[in-house]
């Protein structure tokens, strides 16, 4: 996994891979191959559950239905460098909507939503109402997830299968969309507790500096100076339908006995409450402060990941995009 890292090349003002890697982060981009399916050694279903039931009512893969996949480990400062992620997107979009006649639907789920929330600040008002009938975020963690603290010691799996904890935390205590994911002040309260020592999401820049991420405070510093934190970007100036879900317990704060230093990496005692069992309701709610939204829908006991899966937010998503173009 070391292989995955990123470092930053202060000379090139970016984010780059470890020296003699190639990723290819955009697998069949415009196609759907690169979405279908997420883990390690057993397929897990991702968004080919979705794309099947659009087929199904009449969309064609290639033609006005695509998948953008991106490289997950960046944030919005990466993904809109020159060639990268937000200028694939932009031209995917105007080529899309030229050859159908129709403006696209923007369909994300996940990390999708604040990456897309991203890209829609690069943009202006009048390509948005040109290229977008609607921005559909499903499960969008707007607020941040308290699971990246848990990430940031001891590493996350988000349970699957045959990937050990300690296997991912060198990725993810030290890429820029961990400290992009970081919770944000509309998870009040505290996040950790180590030892005699609490923190909020005020307190996670020491946080950081307390495990020795230096790279993860840079990228956190970085974002923060750019107003590219995902709670200091606009609001996307699309029509929104936010698909939501919740009655599934959720890591909320984590407590270790210890105080933190670099290299520290026990599992914590983790405190929970309500969300979809990934990101808590805190922070899927932070949309409905927007003026975007004109409809939300909310799915009780369904998780994280089965809002891709379960019949009836596949029924909500075929009223909503009734044929036309999506990307």
């Amino acid at each position: 996994m070391a292989r995955l890292r990123l470092s930053f090349n202060e000379t090139t003002d970016s984010w780059q891979n470890a020296t003699g890697v190639e990723l290819d982060t955009n697998v069949d981009f415009g196609g759907v191959k690169g979405i279908y399916y997420v883990g390690v050694g057993k397929k897990i279903a991702e968004f080919k559950p979705m794309v099947d039931t659009l087929v199904k009512l009449g969309y064609t893969v290639g033609q006005d239905l695509h998948g953008a996949p991106y490289d997950w480990r960046l944030a919005p400062d990466g993904w809109a460098q020159p060639g990268n992620f937000y200028d694939r997107l932009r031209r995917l979009i105007e080529e899309t909507v030229e050859r159908n006649q129709a403006p696209a639907h923007l369909v994300t789920h996940s990390l999708g939503g604040p990456a897309a929330l991203g890209f829609l600040a690069t943009v202006d008002a009048e390509w948005k109402r040109e290229h977008l009938a609607s921005f559909v975020p499903i499960s969008p963690p707007f607020g941040g997830a308290s699971m990246q603290v848990l990430a940031d010691v001891s590493g996350d799996n988000f349970d699957v299968p045959l990937l050990p904890h300690d296997y991912v935390k060198a990725i993810q205590s030290s890429v820029p969309s961990g400290s992009f994911l970081l919770p944000t002040a509309a998870l009040p309260g505290v996040l950790a507790v180590a030892g005699k020592t609490s923190y909020t999401h005020a307190e996670l820049p020491q946080f950081l500096a307390d495990l020795g991420l230096h790279q993860a405070k840079l990228a956190y510093e970085r974002l923060t100076e750019r107003k590219l934190r995902v709670d200091l970007l606009p609001s996307p100036g699309v029509p929104m339908l936010l698909l939501t879900s919740g009655g599934v317990s959720t890591p909320r704060s984590m407590k270790w006995e210890e105080e933190l230093r670099p290299g520290f990496d026990t599992a914590p005692q983790v405190l929970r409450g309500d969300g979809d069992g990934v990101v808590p309701t805190e922070s899927l709610r932070v949309a409905l402060d927007w003026a975007e939204v004109v409809e939300h829908l909310h799915f009780a006991n369904v998780s994280h990941f089965g809002m891709l899966s379960t019949p009836s937010v596949l029924e909500a998503l075929k009223s909503h995009l009734q044929p036309t173009v999506v990307v």
